[in-house]
């Protein structure tokens, strides 16, 4: 990192500075690349009042990478932006969460970002920096629509998932927080992937 300071005279004769920093940017290793999702806690009331944020990491792989765009469609936008909210991926372990957090802040937004470099990283560590409370999401079977009688002895996991919600609220407002979701019961192995692929921060 360099600091550099540059001072001009303006047209009254006083003294201007002007600090600026320069970063060298490194690219991450290839397991390490990653996009952060960050859930905006909002609520149904009129004024949508938001109470914080999650925030979980997901690695990049062959299956779960940025949507590519062809060649003719790359704009002046797309440069500019790059890359948009619209290219981020998002799958069934995504919609899941996001579901769970809705259950309790329905009018609830994801808000995308890279984990390219270690600029990201720090970035990261900004939005991280704030009063953080521990709650869970509790992933339990969906046993809507299903004959109850017709499982009798059977038996089901439920997945109890450790999150901070990052806030600017004191820990009394936030203190009962929650949050539970459901999954299909012919997709247990979600579960799992959620133990493996999501990483909350």
């Amino acid at each position: 990192m360099h600091l550099i300071l540059e001072s001009t005279l303006n047209k009254n004769g006083i003294l201007k500075t002007r600090n600026m920093e320069t970063r060298t940017i490194k690219i991450l290793p290839l397991d390490e690349l990653g996009i952060i999702k960050q859930i905006n806690l909002v609520s149904e009331s009129k004024f949508h009042n938001e109470a914080g944020y999650i925030l979980y990491e997901r690695k990049l792989t062959p299956n779960y990478k940025f949507i590519k765009v062809p060649e003719n469609k790359k704009d002046f936008k797309y440069y500019m932006e790059y890359p948009g909210q619209e290219l981020f991926p998002n799958d069934d372990l995504d919609n899941l969460i996001l579901l769970s957090i809705r259950n309790f802040y329905s009018k609830s937004v994801v808000r995308n970002y890279p984990l390219l470099s270690n600029v990201d990283i720090d970035n990261l560590t900004i939005l991280k920096n704030r009063y953080a409370y521990q709650t869970t999401i509790r992933i339990t079977p969906n046993f809507s629509n299903v004959d109850i009688l017709k499982l009798r002895g059977l038996s089901f996991k439920q997945i109890i998932l450790n999150v901070n919600v990052y806030t600017t609220l004191t820990s009394k407002d936030v203190e009962n927080m929650a949050f539970f979701g459901y999954y299909s019961l012919d997709d247990e192995d979600v579960l799992e992937r959620l133990t493996n692929e999501v990483l909350f921060v």
